[in-house]
């Protein structure tokens, strides 16, 4: 019976198995299989687009004005008239003193305010002196539908804009967009810009290199290290970075980025680190012209051939050279071309 003591110690003295420099080439060559196929979907798996633009949300507060309006004090029978046009042009009549209230105090001022105001640009007007007018007159107002889909539908692969409008009128609900949608996605190929393609590793790093990304459609990230204004709203909305300051601050040159970091680990050249064993090529024996430096290689045979003589048996080991034996069992004979 094997004690557990001298067990462990005969598994312990197995030399590893496992090449470190190996695993680090597989790990990056995994970041690349990884990174590629993330790019891939998000390429041709399109963003989705905004629900409200889909239902046509600023047609809802249109309806919804009109069915506030109507059958009101001021409106009873909601017909409209000319007591009632007159009615929404007194309550209108703030809105001139007033930019920040748009059109007045009547109901579609109301939702433009509440409610339209915070989804699209172009509805009110921010005055820098009020709070946060500052960060706003830099960074922009970063209204919903402005800064999360500002771009046409299906994710921009189509013509058709998704914005809402910026501003509210009385009338009914009508919407066809989603039909629209569907009519343009059902009869769209499913590749049909140069950044859809497959594409290999050294492509991606070359792209990386030189500042560019594969992902080409709309994803709506910030980038606030492109340019002074950028730079400006970054400083107001985060302040100052701690000390040290982070290298090429503001604009973040000077970091490895991350294909001209896993490109070359998943790539050694062979015999370095990793790398697969360096080859021995005898591309050299291939040319006719060294047939002459080579020595024939004996068989161990003597043929004794009538009209001939006796000689010693050798092959030449490069192709394209035959052997010519010498005139004697002794001569060593040649290799020719």
């Amino acid at each position: 019976m094997v004690s557990s003591t001298a067990a462990y110690a005969g598994a312990a003295a197995v030399p590893p198995t496992c090449d470190v420099n190996f695993w680090d080439v597989l790990r990056a060559r995994a970041w690349e299989e990884a990174n590629r196929e993330i790019t891939q979907n998000q390429n041709l798996i399109a963003k989705p687009d905004s629900v409200l633009s889909y239902i046509c949300f600023d047609n809802y507060m249109d309806h919804l004005a009109r069915y506030s309006e109507n059958g009101g004090p001021e409106d009873p029978d909601g017909t409209g008239g000319i007591f009632y046009d007159l009615y929404v042009l007194i309550r209108q009549i703030p809105g001139l003193l007033d930019p920040a209230l748009t059109d007045g105090l009547d109901m579609n001022s109301v939702l433009e305010i509440l409610i339209l105001d915070s989804l699209e640009d172009g509805v009110s007007v921010l005055s820098i002196a009020d709070a946060g007018g500052p960060e706003a007159a830099i960074c922009g107002r970063d209204h919903y539908i402005d800064a999360n889909f500002d771009h046409t539908m299906l994710g921009g692969r189509s013509g058709l804009s998704g914005a809402l409008s910026d501003s509210i009128s009385d009338s009914n609900y009508t919407c066809n967009r989603m039909r629209q949608v569907w009519d343009a996605a059902k009869c769209y190929n499913f590749q049909t810009r140069s950044h859809d393609a497959f594409f290999i590793f050294d492509q991606y790093r070359a792209t990386e290199a030189a500042d560019n990304d594969y992902r080409q459609l709309p994803v709506e990230c910030t980038d606030l290290d492109t340019d002074f204004a950028d730079v400006a709203c970054n400083f107001i909305i985060h302040g100052f970075p701690s000390l040290p300051i982070p290298p090429g601050w503001p604009w973040g040159g000077g970091v490895p980025t991350e294909w001209a970091t896993a490109f070359p680990a998943a790539n050694p050249a062979p015999g370095a680190a990793g790398g697969a064993d360096s080859s021995l090529s005898f591309w050299n024996l291939l040319d006719p012209a060294a047939c002459g430096a080579l020595v024939p290689v004996r068989t161990g045979l003597i043929v004794n051939r009538p009209g001939v003589g006796t000689y010693t048996d050798a092959v030449c080991p490069a192709p394209g050279c035959w052997y010519q034996q010498g005139g004697s069992v002794a001569a060593a004979g040649t290799c020719n071309p």
